[in-house]
């Protein structure tokens, strides 16, 4: 520091940190509030903790829908999922909240590339391994220290490879995001792999099998997710419009690419039982196509035409739409 630029003199200075040393200065001036003074992290600021992600909000909603339909389909029963409200953690705080007994595995969010944890209840992963097999679906206590059967952990990968194509699948109506199944892993290893001050958005799903609560958990870093904010925050799907009227655009598209079978009735002739009955191989029916025939969908006329043949062929003009 330049001489002209200082406030005290080297003189002044030493006389000060004599008076220090002496108790003849107050260090605090007089005005210590007795407040901790607590660190603050700027890599992992706190404000993260109270984000909001609402499209993500959107996603999970959707989730838990389509995902509670994959599993009756899979194990006949009904297994409610509903969608918890989003939030922010530190790896420690979120892994320490799950019960001791949870089945953990380890998967991969491609493009942005991201590591995640998923976390599955293990006594309703349990239970759904009985119904599975026709059983009632009896959840029955685990002790913490249980370990997997060769079948259910068979059983689990399956589930948590389900619950993650599920999950890209809704991911596609904001950003398209695939997630892949890497490896069941346990406690020791996510702590391993994961700093554990490292802020994490935690999507959790409460899942209920008859009388028994569960849950499924997904922890992805916030960092990761970063270059999706502007989508996540936006809190609308990529492809549709504002309100009702994208809904309705986009479920319009859907349906008019939906594939409709047709089929029409050129030739028809009416004959007692006892002749159909009494054809044989070789046998000839004269017959003649109709000027007029309908075309159907199913057993509902659409239309009406015009119908013509040449040689092996037949084409029919439509004319009008058909009305019941």
């Amino acid at each position: 520091m330049a001489e002209a630029q200082r406030v005290l003199s080297e003189e002044e200075l030493e006389a000060l940190a004599e008076g220090v040393e002496r108790g003849a200065v107050a260090v605090d001036g007089g005005k210590n509030t007795g407040r901790r003074v607590e660190l603050y992290d700027f890599h992992q600021p706190a404000h993260l903790l109270k984000a909001r992600l609402p499209a993500l909000e959107q996603i999970d909603e959707r989730f838990a829908e389509d995902l509670q339909r994959a599993l009756f389909s899979w194990v006949g029963r009904l297994v409610k999922v509903e969608a918890e409200a989003l939030s922010m953690k530190k790896f420690a705080d979120a892994v320490g909240a799950l019960p001791a007994h949870a089945t953990l595995a380890r998967a991969r969010m491609l493009e942005p590339g991201a590591s995640l944890l998923v976390a599955v209840d293990t006594p309703l992963l349990n239970a759904l391994v009985d119904c599975y097999f026709g059983g009632r679906g009896a959840v029955a206590d685990l002790p913490d220290d249980y370990v997997l059967t060769d079948m259910e952990r068979r059983f689990a990968e399956r589930l948590v490879k389900t619950a993650l194509e599920t999950w890209s699948a809704c991911w596609a109506a904001v950003r398209p995001v695939k997630f892949e199944f890497e490896r069941l892993e346990t406690r020791v290893q996510a702590n391993d792999s994961t700093e554990a001050s490292e802020i994490m958005v935690v999507c959790r799903f409460g899942l209920t099998l008859g009388d028994y609560g569960g849950f499924l958990v997904f922890m992805l870093p916030h960092a990761n997710l970063e270059p999706l904010r502007p989508v996540l925050t936006a809190g609308g799907r990529r492809e549709q419009g504002p309100g009702a009227d994208g809904w309705r655009r986009a479920l319009r598209a859907r349906l008019e690419s939906v594939p409709v079978p047709l089929q029409a009735v050129l030739v028809e002739q009416r004959m007692p039982l006892s002749r159909v009955l009494a054809f044989k191989k070789g046998d000839w029916l004269p017959v003649s196509v109709k000027p007029q025939a309908l075309v159907y969908s199913g057993s509902r006329p659409l239309f009406r035409a015009t119908a013509a043949a040449a040689g092996k062929r037949a084409a029919l003009q439509f004319e009008r739409w058909e009305h019941d």
